[in-house]
């Protein structure tokens, strides 16, 4: 078994019984990047070190130390020789993607050129990290006992056989409060290892980061929010999230339609985020049909299985392991898993078609989408491409329509501008459930080529009646869209994330029991699982905005 996993269960299952790091800081470890050529890597090299153009036009180009390997000085000349010569960074010939070339072969050389790097090239050359934590007000660090800290914290990640030697780092101290360095780590640990950004992987190197910190004096933890007690009693509480909010409306600014197109989010964003979190129940909902007839299975070919308290993901665990067991004494088993594995893709497939399912419609938002004139002809070619894919396409492209329209200005030139239209046709590809109920064709709208060139080309007169929703908005827009979208989310969320913590309680005490036979530390956390459930039960929201939430009758 993967030892960053046996380490990461060992510390959770200590974190929970001692409680959890109350009251010190939270050590910060983020997956800022990744780089596929040498061109990417030069630029963040020259990022780090403050060498860009901007940072010279903005007088931000300032002194800044590289280093190299653990302690090893470089300047910003020897930091791109070393990439250069101790790397072995690939040319990108040598790391086209099965995509490129493919075009490249059916001579569209130009298409597989205009590709992104994600797309267009196939291995990882580097991964940019930041590693941080919040400094106590009273205490003071210096940039050169920081980068003793950090320099000690990859010593000890190459020590547990967390990266390689092949790592270009410097400490940033712009911020006052929270000082932190940056690293350009190659994803080669060794010839034939490489680095898998795992939840595990990710908690290891935050407990090498904490522990050098800890052993220059400061008080911080690296502790999962769901294992700390004192955070755990908030999250139950309802004061607290267990993670921010998942909702793009609420957390790419570049995406954000409370924030781009808020007179639509007004007028549909509430019923959006409703489908969004009826999507999350129904997909529970089949999980659990899933694992109750894989077990059902098992039972009618005569195996004794007890599921008793399994929980939702429970009877699928229950199940398959129930089955290796009958493997092990029974060879004619062999072709019950061959069984087993059709059912189960049947389910999965099932639960997806689940997630589809019609929801019910409030009777306002009928009225609304009643009132709504016909497609006019210019949207006809975009309907008939997106009909199959939405339970109401009339109603998803004219929502997709009145997004596309929301902010038209006449430009210099005296022709129309929608600057929200590339918004509109990313979400109509990418996240089609924002414009209605979907259909698991749905999934294949994001590789419609012709539905992508349907929407760039697609004509919206503002001056027809039938786009009299075009219009501009006052600076209050903004923040009433932030209103509803909050005050939604938040109700919304307190009660996923006591569910998806209790789960995820539950999952460490099975995983210590099963994995790594530790039976006493696993039931007194199941014990801390069951009481956290008896809380979780029947507890009202307590903050402003959830009171707000239940005392406003058109946010319901």
């Amino acid at each position: 078994m993967n030892s960053n996993f046996e380490s990461t269960l060992v510390d959770r299952a200590k974190t929970v019984l001692n409680g959890g790091g109350r009251g010190s800081q939270q050590v910060i470890m983020k997956k800022i990047s990744t780089r596929r050529n040498r061109r990417g890597i030069i630029n963040l090299i020259s990022y780090i070190a403050r060498r860009r153009e901007t940072d010279y036009r903005s007088g931000a180009c300032v002194s800044v130390q590289l280093f190299g390997g653990i302690d090893q000085p470089l300047s910003s000349s020897a930091a791109r020789m070393l990439i250069d010569a101790d790397w072995g960074v690939l040319d990108e010939e040598e790391n086209l993607s099965a995509k490129s070339r493919r075009l490249i072969l059916d001579g569209k050389p130009d298409q597989a050129q205009k590709l992104q790097d994600i797309e267009r090239l196939q291995y990882v050359q580097a991964i940019h990290l930041t590693w941080s934590f919040r400094k106590p007000q009273n205490e003071e660090i210096s940039v050169e006992e920081f980068e003793n800290v950090v320099s000690g914290g990859i010593a000890g990640c190459q020590l547990r056989g967390l990266m390689g030697e092949r790592v270009i780092w410097a400490v940033h101290d712009e911020h006052r409060d929270r000082i932190h360095a940056h690293l350009i780590v190659h994803p080669e640990i060794h010839p034939g290892k490489r680095i898998r950004f795992t939840r595990e992987y990710g908690h290891a190197m935050r407990q090498a980061f904490m522990e050098c910190l800890r052993a220059c004096g400061f008080d911080v933890s690296a502790d999962f929010r769901e294992d700390r007690a004192d955070t755990r009693a908030k999250i139950l509480r309802g004061e607290e999230p267990l993670r921010p909010s998942k909702s793009i409306g609420m957390t790419k600014r570049k995406t954000d339609p409370a924030k781009r197109t808020p007179m639509w989010f007004i007028n549909q964003g509430l019923a959006y985020e409703k489908r969004r979190c009826a999507k999350f129940e129904r997909r529970d909902r089949a999980t659990l049909e899933i694992g109750g007839s894989l077990v059902n299975f098992l039972r009618a070919s005569g195996q004794q299985v007890d599921v008793e308290g399994a929980g939702i993901m429970g009877n699928i665990r229950v199940a398959t392991e129930a089955l290796d067991i009958r493997l092990k004494q029974d060879a004619n088993a062999l072709r019950q898993r061959d069984q087993l594995q059709v059912l189960r893709k049947r389910f999965e497939k099932d639960r997806k078609a689940r997630e589809c399912e019609l929801l019910p419609v409030e009777k306002s938002l009928k009225q609304k989408l009643a009132r709504k004139r016909p497609v006019p002809p210019e949207l006809q070619e975009i309907l008939s491409l997106v009909s199959e894919s939405f339970i109401s396409p009339e109603v998803a492209v004219l929502s997709w329509a009145e997004m596309a329209g929301e902010g038209a200005y006449q430009n210099k030139k005296g022709t129309i501008s929608f600057p929200n239209k590339s918004l509109a046709n990313w979400h109509m590809r990418k996240n089609p459930l924002i414009f209605g109920d979907v259909t698991e064709k749905a999934i294949k709208l994001d590789n419609y080529s012709t539905l992508k060139k349907a929407l760039r080309c697609a004509v919206i007169n503002p001056v027809n009646q039938d786009f009299d929703f075009i219009r501009g908005y006052d600076d209050s827009a903004e923040a009433q869209a932030r209103k509803v979208a909050e005050a939604f989310i938040d109700k919304q969320s307190a009660d996923y994330d006591r569910i998806r913590l209790i789960k995820s309680l539950s999952q460490l005490s099975d995983q210590l029991e099963d994995h790594l036979g530790m039976d006493i530390r696993a039931e007194k956390i199941r014990k801390i699982t069951e009481r956290a459930a008896s809380i979780a039960v029947g507890l009202a929201p307590k903050s402003s905005v959830r009171k707000n939430y239940t005392q406003n009758p058109e946010l319901r």
